[in-house]
């Protein structure tokens, strides 16, 4: 008979890689980094979602909701914090344009979603970026049913608990590479 699954499976002090983020098309968004484990919360959750705003620029924001139904934006984006690490240094940053290439990780930003103003933390491509909840708590990455032929602002929905990876961390650093990479790491 097969181990039942822990509720809580830590990432190891090296890391974890989680995939990408959106980064490549305009108003691709992924929103898989919880505040608390999806399936075992029993209050309204918040969530990480990255938004892209042009090539080579996304938008880090907060949402709340539970279940698979809606999650509006959530206005506190006090409660995580956004670190630039710097420029990766490599040939590919020669093609971003100086006016993302100059811009810091982590700076706030207005984008329109929906018809919607929604302020949040700029992440541009290829820098190093760390991302934390500001009151030290963990995150919880969850796996979603991959997008397919969904349009690029639709969220997928999350897998079953039965299937789906979940990794808890403290610190979410966000890279380049074809796509921007991202690594959870434990404290």
């Amino acid at each position: 008979m097969a181990q039942p699954r822990p509720i809580d499976r830590w990432v190891s002090r090296g890391g974890q890689f989680i995939g990408s983020i959106a980064m490549m098309h305009a108003d691709q968004t992924a929103g898989d980094i919880y505040f608390e484990n999806y399936w075992h919360s029993t209050q309204a959750n918040r969530r990480l979602t990255v938004v892209c705003m042009s090539w080579g620029m996304s938008l880090a924001y907060l949402q709340m909701g539970s279940g698979p139904g809606m999650w509006p934006v959530y206005p506190a984006v006090r409660a995580i914090r956004v670190q630039d690490y710097g420029i990766y240094s490599n040939p590919t940053a020669a093609i971003l344009p100086a006016s993302i290439r100059h811009v810091r990780a982590g700076r706030r930003a207005w984008y329109t979603i929906n018809g919607q103003p929604v302020r949040g933390f700029r992440l541009p491509w290829n820098r190093r970026v760390v991302i934390r909840r500001e009151d030290r708590g963990p995150l919880h990455y969850h796996e979603h049913e991959p997008r397919g032929e969904r349009q690029p602002q639709v969220i997928p929905p999350i897998k079953s608990e039965a299937v789906g990876n979940h990794w808890t961390f403290h610190i979410l650093t966000v890279g380049p590479q074809a796509q921007s990479f991202r690594r959870a790491r434990a404290l």
